[in-house]
């Protein structure tokens, strides 16, 4: 009775094993033919190019870089030109007509004639420059009669000091470029918070396929369990009991894969969601490798991060932005000294033999603020108060950056220690499964030790996926920390 019942064990204790040694061994499942396969490098690239938060990134960039041109070209020199034309007649009684001759200085008679007037002007100015040329011409097309004046006049200004060293444009534009500078470092930091978010989503989908693998798998092997067990009920060397605990272990690993479905679902929309790619988007993604930490202890790991950190570049620009801000606050109460110039040359072809003369004027303006209610004081006050501020911020994002790392590498070294520790229990409880058929078929063992073994193998192969990807996510967050 003995070799019978170890003969019909044996029988159906072969099979079992086999299955189990495939799932120990078995890669992945193959992807559904079809089926799209992405991998980590075309998500990131999907995501940086198409999606929506990329184009965000791009878009407020070139905001960004248009502003700073806009600045440039405000602070710039600018050239304007105008042209104007217009004939003059009269009627009515000739002396009034007379007199509105002499008041703008010409001899012309309204009633005889109709004289033609041009005037044209070119206006250069710049931040400290100011340059304007304006002429006028008038002669009459009246056949017989003399007339033909004319005047050009030239004006210059040119500002020698405003308060800042190489003028207050100058510093404008400094500025706007440090504007600039802050907005390209706030767009990379965007983006490697991206690419992290991209990574997150790639690694926790890539984890649901490997756990729906393992769950599909676990569930094969709890069927050959039942069918075992099935056969010893048969055969009457099971208890009710031991055929019901087999049924409720493939109602457990069926309820598994079913999460497991619903899990790798989720996952893939909120990838295909970051990525730009439509909800309901078929595809999987290609397995990739482990990511790996880039420092071979805390006080590198804690280097690195306070060299890449984009918060403390950012704080940096901003200490010079909040300089050159003063400097341009304090050019408000400071003296303008200006020098300015100017010609002015007529033509009067009716005045005599020499038609000619001109005038040169040459000068010089000093400015005095006097009185601004205080606006500068206060303009200087709050930037001293806002300097300041960043030296208690880059103490703050010194200290949270470096305990943010600090965190992170223990967590990742408790991770790895984890990780190996789910595969040597992996690989014991294998062996206890193995070892529980064995002391079944010589009777010391009940099928309840052996149905136990395989649920211990199950949840210890379930364990060893997640403490992977546990780890995977634990280096992620470490890497995105440190600003890489």
């Amino acid at each position: 009775m003995d070799f019978m019942r170890i003969a019909c064990v044996g029988a159906f204790l072969i099979p079992f094993m086999a299955l189990w040694s495939q799932q120990v061994a078995a890669p992945p499942a193959a992807p559904v033919a079809g089926q799209k396969v992405l991998t980590l490098e075309q998500c990131l690239e999907t995501a940086l190019a198409k999606s929506n938060s990329g184009a965000i990134l791009q878009k407020n960039l070139d905001i960004s870089r248009a502003q700073y041109k806009q600045t440039v070209a405000t602070n710039s020199v600018s050239l304007n030109g105008s042209l104007d034309a217009g004939a003059t007649g009269g009627i009515g009684n000739t002396t009034l007509l007379s007199d509105a001759a002499s008041t703008v200085g010409t001899s012309v008679d309204y009633t005889t004639d109709i004289p033609l007037n041009y005037s044209g002007s070119l206006s250069l100015s710049g931040p400290s420059t100011s340059l304007s040329l304006t002429g006028n011409a008038s002669f009459s097309p009246v056949a017989n009669t003399e007339f033909n004046d004319s005047s050009v006049s030239l004006s210059l200004s040119q500002t020698v000091w405003d308060g800042y060293p190489g003028g207050i444009a100058k510093g404008n534009v400094q500025k706007g470029l440090l504007t600039l500078q802050s907005a390209e470092l706030s767009a990379d930091s965007n983006k490697l918070s991206l690419i992290y978010q991209v990574k997150q989503d790639y690694y926790s989908m890539l984890s649901a396929q490997r756990n729906l693998d393992v769950y599909a798998q676990n569930l094969e092997l709890e069927k050959a369990a039942l069918a075992q067990e099935q056969v010893l009920y048969n055969l009457h060397q099971a208890a009710d009991v031991d055929l019901q605990t087999a049924q409720i272990n493939v109602e457990s690993a069926e309820v598994d894969l079913m999460n497991g479905r619903l899990s790798l679902s989720s996952a893939r929309e909120t990838l295909a969601n970051l990525v730009g790619l439509s909800a309901d988007a078929e595809f999987t993604v290609a397995e990739a490798a482990d990511p790996q930490v880039s420092a071979q202890s805390l006080e590198e790991a804690i280097a690195i991060g306070l060299d890449k950190r984009v918060e403390l570049k950012q704080l940096s620009v901003n200490r010079r932005i909040g300089e050159i801000s003063l400097g341009l606050i304090k050019a408000q109460t400071s003296p303008t000294v200006s020098l300015t110039g100017s010609s002015y040359w007529l033509n009067d072809t009716q005045v005599g033999s020499n038609p000619n003369a001109m005038t040169i004027t040459l000068g010089g303006k000093v400015g005095l603020p006097i009185l601004d209610s205080g606006s500068a004081k206060y303009q200087e006050e709050a930037n001293r108060y806002q300097s300041s501020v960043y030296d208690l911020q880059d103490d703050q994002y010194r200290r949270s950056i470096s305990l943010a790392i600090k965190n992170d590498y223990e967590s990742v070294q408790l991770q790895t220690k984890k990780l190996e520790l789910a595969k040597l229990t992996a690989k014991n409880s294998k062996g206890q499964y193995d070892l529980k058929n064995l002391q079944r078929q010589y009777g010391t063992a009940t099928n309840q030790d052996v149905l136990t073994a395989a649920v211990n193998m199950v949840n210890a192969n379930t364990s060893l996926a997640t403490a992977r990807n546990t780890l995977e996510l634990a280096i992620l967050q470490l890497q995105n920390d440190m600003g890489l």
